[in-house]
């Protein structure tokens, strides 16, 4: 999914017009942008967070000659997916009804083996 496609999909879901969802786009990864600028963490609660982190300098060599060069310090922007879009990517089923499903299975398995 590209952009376009994302603009398409919100006009259809919201009934937005095609400017206005790019506007709400725009706004968006504009305001993440400026967030992580000035070093602070974006977190969309069930979506994931949005974070920068220090790499530090390193040496590092250049394929072509097999010359070192120096790769300065920099910051990288960083995501860190949510449990709800885990959950959603992966066709998982939430932790308590997993919970649910082993104790369940437990107590079939013992009353089986007991011969309740």
């Amino acid at each position: 999914m590209n952009k376009s496609d994302l603009i398409n999909e919100i006009v259809s879901t919201t009934g937005l017009t095609k400017t206005k969802a790019n506007q709400v786009i725009d706004a968006m990864v504009d305001a993440i942008g400026s967030s992580l600028s000035n070093g602070e963490k974006v977190t969309l609660v069930g979506f994931g967070t949005f974070e920068t982190t220090k790499r530090i300098g390193r040496v590092g060599r250049n394929p072509k000659t097999g010359d070192e060069v120096i790769i300065p310090p920099k910051k990288v922007a960083k995501f860190r997916a949510g449990t709800n879009l885990l959950s959603r990517v992966n066709n998982w089923v939430c932790y308590e009804s997993i919970q649910i499903e082993r104790s369940v299975n437990f107590l079939l398995t013992f009353f089986y083996a007991w011969n309740f």
